[in-house]
This record gives structure tokens, C-alpha cells and sequence, in this order.
């Protein structure tokens, strides 16, 4: 008989929901807990921007793609990633930053990779100007792997994958134009190269017709394109169409509400990830994304990006790992700059009694772990799914205790 069920509920915040058979069960539940807990957490500690997680050889090997899942705003958030990127690089082999941003910017940041030129780092902030990525510690946190890939053989440099459908538009058609050869594009499409070129002095309102003309276009005459753009043909092609997948998942939120949006908007973040991956040399992946999608199980009736990547058939399968963000006594940043007080973590499991530092890590994969069972679990977000437990949707939690709030980067 099942004793307890733990919940998270919603992305700001966490509920805990529960069922007790007994006082008596309830108390034996809680040992089981605790025990488990105090023999698979690690507390961890920041030295010179680096930190030993201490995670398994064997899981580290077996593993081609790890996602951490934070709720953005909270400042302890970009030191952590870059912390596990770092360690991932070192420990796992990791070649690739699977960011939740789109393609264009993945490229973007590529290109200020290659060059440290700041002003491309601009570039890329710029048009998240008032959103919750827009930060100082996030703009430094592309300073760091920058100077990271300066102590790494060329072939080992860690390179930007964004996997994120195309949300900043007139970002991506600027992207589009640095793809533009400076010879004389062939008389049937040169007018639509034109408009692209134009792009930044375009009234919003001629975004969509370009993006459907291009879509025509390209369609009808994907032959001329390719022989035009040459070594830039495919990153073209998949921006455009990326674009357009746009303006689909934003109708869809339109016309059918937020859950509708999110199934489409992960199914398409997929899409992109499995379009990109054949291209791509062999290595390993690391990505901090926004908690609900490093779900590896269906919930609320959404295939979350972990859960297809779990499933990724196209080309292989791949290991995934998830590790869930939890926060205790933290502070995070608006989208108007302000703070506002935050916690995501729950009261029982114990994890809260066992912290002694800033971050603890909590392994609940263990092949004894109570995390393995039906229908207890800690999603981070959503509502209780029909089916799965803990592990499922992810292996491991860091708690996070006592961080500032981001700042907003103001450029």
C-alpha cells in the first residue's frame, strides 16, 4: 500500500501533497527517508569557480546528455552552471552547451566563442533585454566558458547548441543575414535576400509575410539555395523553418491556452535537437534549462524536451540525466528587476535537515533508493501524473540555500 506522495506543484513555488495510511506507517516512511538521504547526499563547496559534485565514473560514462533544471532569477543558478560545466568537461568529456536558446543564438554565441569579442556577447542580450535570461550572471557566465575554451585543445572547445524554437524574430532574420554571401544572389531570389539584408530597418509587421515568402521560396527552389549559400545552406534552412514553428506554437497558445503551447513547444525544441545531432562530430551534451523541461516522463499530458530525448530514436539512443534545482531561503529577480523572496523545496523528505552548505546534492538513483517507488516522487512542477515515479522524471536534486537574487544586465 502506498504510505506518502510528494509533489511539487507549479514552477514558483512547491506544495506538498500527501497521503497517510498511519502514524505508524508515516513514521517508518520518514526513517526510510531520512536514512536513505543521509547516505547519498553530498555537500559541496565552491573553490576558484569549480566544484567536485563527486557523481560516479559509471554514471558519468554511461550518460551522453545532462540537464540541470533551475527556475530562473536566482543568482546561485549561473555559478552553478558554469560549475557543472566545467567539471562535466574535465569528468565526462562534455563538447557541447545545449542551451535553451534558439539555434540562431546558439550560433551567435559560437561566433563570440571564436572571437571573444564582446560586442557578438551584445548581440546576444540585447533582444532578451526584460526577460529572466537577461542577467549579469548569466552575460558572465558566457565570459567564462569563453576563457574556459582558451585552456582547451581546439577540438575539445565546448560549442553553443541552441535547441530553442526562434522567440526573439527580427534577432534571428539579423542572424540570417550574416549568412549571406557578398556576391549577387540569383535574380529569383534576390529580392527576398534583400529584405533580409533590410532587416533591421523593417517595421515589425513585415516579419511574418518574409518568413511565409521565405518558406515558398525555399520550398519551391531548395536547389538554388543550397548552390547560393553553400556551407550556410542547412543552418539557413533550419532557422527559417524554425521561425515558422514560431509562429505556429505562439498561435497555438492563442488559440488553445498555455498547456497546449507547452506540448508543442517541447515537441518542436526536439525537433530542432534531432535536425542539428546528425550534423554534429561525436561528444557529449550539458544544458541548464527552465525545470519543467528536463522532465524525462510524460505529466499534465506533455512529452517534456527530457522525456524525448529519453526516448530519442532518430538516431541512437542516448542516456539522459536530470537533476532537479531545489531552493531553500532564496531570493529571485522579477522580470522587473525587483526581488522577491523564493523557496521550491519540500519538508519532508528531509532534505532541508541534511544542508549544512550553500549546495547539497542528493543522489535519489541508487539501486536502493525509496525514490524508486510508484507514485512517490518530486516532479518540480505540475500536477501528480497518472504514472512513473521519482526517478523517472529525474535522478538527481541539488538544493540550493541562502542565494541573492540575479541582476538585471542593462546594456
Amino acid at each position: 500500500m502506498l504510505l506518502r506522495i510528494y509533489v511539487f506543484i507549479g514552477c514558483l513555488g512547491a506544495t506538498l501533497a500527501c497521503r497517510d495510511d498511519s502514524v505508524q506507517q508515516e513514521s517508518v516512511q520518514d526513517e526510510v527517508f531520512t536514512e536513505y538521504l543521509s547516505e547519498n547526499h553530498r555537500p559541496l563547496t565552491l573553490t576558484d569557480n569549480q566544484i567536485d559534485f563527486g557523481v560516479s565514473e559509471e554514471v558519468l560514462e554511461q550518460s551522453h546528455i545532462f540537464l540541470t533544471g533551475e527556475i530562473h532569477g536566482v543568482a546561485a543558478n549561473a555559478e552553478l552552471n558554469y560549475a557543472w560545466l566545467q567539471y562535466l568537461v574535465s569528468h565526462a568529456g562534455v563538447r557541447y552547451y545545449l542551451a535553451e536558446l534558439p539555434y540562431s543564438t546558439g550560433q551567435l554565441l559560437n561566433y563570440y566563442l571564436a572571437s571573444g569579442n564582446e560586442a557578438t556577447l551584445n548581440r546576444v542580450f540585447q533582444p532578451l533585454e526584460e526577460t529572466l535570461s537577461c542577467t549579469q550572471e548569466n552575460y558572465a557566465f558566457w565570459q567564462k566558458v569563453y576563457a574556459l575554451n582558451q585552456g582547451l585543445p581546439q577540438n575539445e572547445r565546448v560549442q553553443a547548441i541552441g535547441a530553442d524554437i526562434e522567440h526573439q524574430t527580427g534577432s534571428a532574420i539579423a542572424y540570417l543575414a550574416t549568412l549571406l554571401p557578398e556576391s549577387e544572389a540569383p535574380e529569383n531570389i534576390s529580392g527576398l535576400m534583400q529584405l533580409i539584408r533590410q532587416v533591421p530597418s523593417q517595421s515589425k509587421g513585415l516579419y511574418t509575410s518574409l518568413i511565409s515568402d521565405l518558406q515558398a521560396s525555399i520550398a519551391s527552389q531548395a536547389d538554388v539555395y543550397e548552390s547560393y549559400l553553400d556551407d550556410n545552406w542547412l543552418d539557413f534552412q533550419l532557422v527559417v523553418d524554425n521561425l515558422a514553428q514560431r509562429s505556429f506554437a505562439y498561435e497555438t497558445r492563442e488559440q488553445a491556452g498555455q498547456a497546449a503551447f507547452n506540448q508543442v513547444h517541447d515537441s518542436l525544441i526536439y525537433q530542432n535537437f534531432a535536425q542539428v545531432y546528425p550534423q554534429l562530430l561525436p561528444g557529449k551534451f550539458y544544458g541548464q534549462w527552465e525545470a519543467i523541461h528536463i522532465s524525462q516522463h510524460e505529466q499534465s499530458g506533455t512529452r517534456w524536451f527530457g522525456a524525448y530525448l529519453r526516448e530519442f530514436k532518430d538516431i541512437q539512443p542516448l542516456s539522459v540525466l536530470s537533476l532537479l534545482y531545489l531552493y531553500q531561503d532564496c531570493q529571485r529577480m522579477e522580470r522587473s528587476g525587483s526581488a522577491t523572496s523564493f523557496q521550491m523545496h519540500p519538508t519532508e523528505p528531509p532534505f532541508h535537515s541534511l544542508v549544512s552548505t550553500p549546495y547539497t546534492l542528493f543522489d535519489l538513483n541508487q539501486p536502493a533508493s525509496p525514490f524508486h517507488e510508484p507514485l512517490i516522487w518530486l516532479s518540480g512542477l505540475g500536477t501528480l501524473p497518472d504514472k512513473g515515479n521519482t526517478t523517472d522524471f529525474f535522478q538527481y536534486a541539488l538544493l540550493i540555500r541562502g542565494s541573492a537574487a540575479a541582476s538585471q544586465l542593462s546594456l
